[in-house]
């Protein structure tokens, strides 16, 4: 039964209505014992080719308030980082893998998850970084409250090259957005670092789909909201890093943008269906991409995707609000 429900979750549009809401109920609030040993909070950290931005992001996790920490690095095939694992190691505890072929993204991440012992999941990408405080502040409300998943804000930090360096030109916050089970099957609401689950409700909602070379994370958290409700803690805990010459993990991977966005819209269009205001955003956003790739405009990042499509839709619903005679929380 449980291998049954979870293919369902992963795999929403090919069942009924009724078999997902089974599905949900059997794993909803799954039962699962912790390895022997097990530390509070795993780290995963995928890696390609970025050995000097590595060692500043496993120092961050390092120097955590938390340290009961175990820390997962996959290297994708990329460069040797061994040297990298052995200076940190002496800080907090590394796992370290290596995959045979370069794999992507998902892939690194769900052998991470494969590996993680921890009672909670967190995610670190290999150019961004931890505030000292990130853990406990996840790792404690999760504790304190009984939920299951929770994020935070982070710091957007642009980056430009100077005297064959890179440094921080502005950093903000570019959105801070409450969980809205609605509004995640139109647009992603927070980056991957920020989010910290029970290492069993991501045991229930599967792996990584490693179809999605990009937005693999906004698939992942729809199918986890469909188990839990995230909850969002309005605090900045942790920065991720944009360079616009291509060489941030954001920036890479924006190319393949609209291809993933349609996946994902197919994939979940059971979940949309009676909601023609969230039909018509995902028209708008796709709409929106096409013509930023014909017209070959400025690139956009995935922090644009986020920013300008969240308004969109916040408009959408204030004309909406107000037509009816109503208004917006």
């Amino acid at each position: 039964h449980e291998l049954r429900a979870r293919i369902a979750l992963n795999h929403p549009a090919f069942y009924e209505a009724e078999m997902l809401a089974e599905a949900q109920a059997i794993w909803s609030n799954p039962a699962l014992p912790l390895p022997p040993g097990a530390p509070k909070v795993s780290v995963i950290v995928p890696t390609h080719n970025r050995p000097k931005r590595l060692e500043e992001t496993l120092f961050s996790i390092a120097g955590q308030t938390m340290k009961d920490v175990e820390i997962i690095v996959v290297n994708d095939n990329g460069l040797d980082v061994e040297h990298v694992i052995a200076r940190c190691n002496a800080e907090v505890e590394i796992v370290y893998l290596r995959h045979n072929t370069n794999q992507g993204l998902a892939a690194a991440r769900n052998t991470g998850l494969r590996h993680a012992r921890g009672r909670y999941i967190a995610y670190l990408d290999d150019d961004d970084i931890f505030l000292p405080d990130h853990l406990q502040t996840l790792a404690g409300f999760l504790e304190k409250s009984g939920n299951k998943a929770a994020y935070t804000d982070a710091w957007c930090a642009e980056e430009e090259l100077a005297d064959g360096h890179y440094k921080v030109v502005r950093r903000e916050v570019r959105y801070s957005a409450d969980w809205d089970n609605d509004r995640i099957l139109v647009q992603n609401l927070a980056p991957v670092l920020c989010f910290m689950h029970e290492r069993s409700i991501g045991i229930a909602a599967g792996e990584f789909d490693e179809q999605l070379t990009t937005h693999e994370d906004w698939d992942y958290w729809i199918r986890l909201s469909r188990l839990c409700a995230p909850v969002h803690i309005k605090q900045v805990t942790c920065e991720f890093r944009l360079r616009e010459d291509g060489s941030s993990m954001t920036s890479k991977r924006r190319a393949d943008f609209l291809r993933t966005a349609k996946m994902i819209f197919k994939k979940y269009k059971r979940l949309a269906a009676g909601k023609p205001a969230i039909r018509k955003e995902q028209r708008r956003i796709l709409r929106h991409l096409k013509r930023e790739l014909r017209l070959q405009r400025k690139p956009f990042s995935a922090v644009w995707f986020v920013t300008i499509f969240g308004r969109l839709f916040r408009l959408h619903c204030l004309k909406n609000s107000r037509a009816d005679g109503g208004s917006l929380p």
